[in-house]
């Protein structure tokens, strides 16, 4: 409620634990990545509706962390498109994300792992944000 409140949660909550709101930004990611049209029929989809708290207990006895990860990668020539909870290393970059923190990692054959973290959420920004990928969609 008080992330709703703060205009950086969807008016409906079961946008974001259903794993909704990750599976769109994924899908545009994966677009541009790879210059494709996918969509919702495109990606399988878990939320965090089944992480139990001993989901989250075993996770921190293992020193991970539970976190909503979307994924799109290029496998055989196929590209595999997923939203699921994954427990990661507590001090990958993306476990120290928080709130409406954004970031992405991606994986390269040259140079590793590179992620990159965003600022948090607020309605101004994702209005600018849909803005700019309507404006270079039509460019």
């Amino acid at each position: 409620k008080e992330a709703q409140k703060l205009g950086i949660a969807e008016t409906d909550p079961s946008y974001d634990v259903e794993g909704k709101d990750t599976a769109n930004k994924t899908i545009l990611i994966a677009n541009r990545v790879f210059n494709k049209t996918l969509g919702l029929a495109d990606i399988m989809v878990e939320g965090i509706t089944k992480v139990t708290p001993e989901d989250i207990n075993t996770a921190t006895k293992k020193g991970k962390v539970i976190k909503l990860i979307g994924t799109a990668e290029m496998i055989d020539g196929n590209i595999q498109l997923s939203v699921t909870p994954k427990a990661i290393d507590e001090k990958h970059p993306l476990a120290l994300i928080n709130g409406s923190q954004k970031a992405i990692t991606y994986m390269t054959d040259t140079m590793g792992s590179i992620t990159v973290t965003g600022g948090k959420s607020s309605p101004v920004g994702a209005a600018a944000a849909v803005l700019k990928d309507l404006i270079n969609a039509f460019k």
